[in-house]
């Protein structure tokens, strides 16, 4: 679960950035979502965004990772809406069970704008339409 909080000069270009990273040439799934998760929080923070995450998981693990960057333009949380707070948009890049069925309309009350970005297909578009949050699916189209 990523947050990004502030304005991003140019978010396709951050997007752009990710994507063009390619996949990592990791078999294991979770280093595979730890490096795309990595690959996202580099591009959009080079776009000048703050990033905000929580993983159930791999807290201690991205702490390590980014242990330079902690509290400057990534901020770590416990406990997953604490990382809402303030957020302009929430970016899924991760499917642990805790993120399957989260209170959305506590999402869409908290985000700036509540817009999902789900790079795990999670949830289903038109439930998030009828809600309210516009959806990003990717890899899938919406509804």
């Amino acid at each position: 679960l990523l947050v990004a909080k502030g304005v991003v000069p140019d978010i396709d270009a951050a997007f752009d950035r990710y994507l063009g990273n390619g996949r990592p040439a990791y078999v294991d799934k979770f280093r595979i979502a730890a490096s795309e998760a990595i690959a996202m929080i580099n591009a959009l923070t080079a776009e000048g965004a703050r990033v905000q995450g929580h993983d159930p998981e791999a807290l201690r693990e991205a702490a390590r990772i980014f242990k330079d960057r902690i509290g400057r333009d990534l901020f770590l949380f416990q406990k997953r809406y604490d990382a809402l707070e303030g957020a302009d948009a929430l970016i899924i890049m991760t499917e642990w069970n805790a993120f399957r069925e989260p209170d959305f309309y506590l999402i869409k009350e908290t985000l700036k704008h509540p817009a999902i970005f789900d790079g795990r297909n999670l949830y289903d578009p038109k439930r998030m339409k009828k809600i309210g949050i516009d959806y990003f699916s990717i890899g899938r189209p919406c509804a």
